[in-house]
């Protein structure tokens, strides 16, 4: 937690509050200090419980000294910074530039950025980022911006998102990425009502070698809903 503060200090956290229920998004320069501040005050006022709370403080602080190192030692390998300038205009500069290059990993890591910073708005420009990159990359595909856009579309244009989805399965079916997709593509033909498509990718993200036993439990539970649905 100390390492996601320096990394992504400009991002935001959602919360969900019940019963109400209600979901805001606050700062990582607010919630993180907050935490802190209650994990020490437990640390020293909680007698007799059986939390340690101090370790909860060594470690934030811990992670928060790494990842000051290595945010100063290694600037080109912070994947949460901002842009040139500092702002959305910089975050799409930077976009810009790393497709004008054709640098994959620098097309990933500033959209992502870009995204990520769309979607703390109404989440309609981050959409209308995702099928703009979706018109204007072509293949070899950065994979988890690619699933970042389809999640994205998922509340916007289904059929685009599922389209991406089957980019990422076609383009690297090995891919960590890929069975995210085949998840994702399940969830949405069971929200479509197309039961057999449905069906057919969990079935495929169950077959995935990535598929480990916390997940494969997720996908047989999406699975056994299907049982009973008419098949579509």
């Amino acid at each position: 937690m100390g390492a996601f503060l320096v990394f992504f200090a400009r991002s935001r956290i959602r919360f969900l509050i019940l019963p109400l229920p209600i979901i805001v998004a606050l700062p990582v320069l607010v919630v993180m200090p907050i935490w802190l501040a209650e994990q020490m005050w437990l640390s020293r006022y909680s007698d007799g419980s059986n939390v340690a709370f101090g370790a909860h403080v060594g470690g934030f602080v811990f992670g928060l000294a790494v990842a000051g190192v290595l945010r100063l030692t290694r600037p080109e390998e912070d994947q949460a910074g901002p842009g040139p300038r500092g702002d959305l205009a910089g975050d799409r500069e930077q976009l810009e530039d790393a497709i004008a290059a054709g640098e994959l990993r620098a097309i990933e890591t500033a959209g992502a950025r870009l995204l990520d910073r769309l979607r703390q708005g109404t989440g309609t420009d981050a959409a209308d980022l995702a099928l703009e990159l979706r018109a204007r990359l072509e293949p070899p595909l950065p994979l988890r911006l690619w699933t970042s856009c389809a999640s994205v579309l998922e509340r916007h244009d289904v059929d685009a998102a599922l389209a991406m989805y089957e980019d990422v399965v076609r383009a690297s079916p090995a891919d960590a990425a890929a069975l995210r997709a085949h998840m994702r593509r399940g969830e949405l033909y069971k929200r479509l009502g197309r039961t057999a498509d449905a069906r057919r990718a969990l079935e495929q993200a169950l077959a995935h070698p990535a598929c480990a036993a916390g997940l494969r439990d997720t996908v047989e539970r999406s699975l056994a809903g299907l049982a009973g649905a008419p098949k579509r």
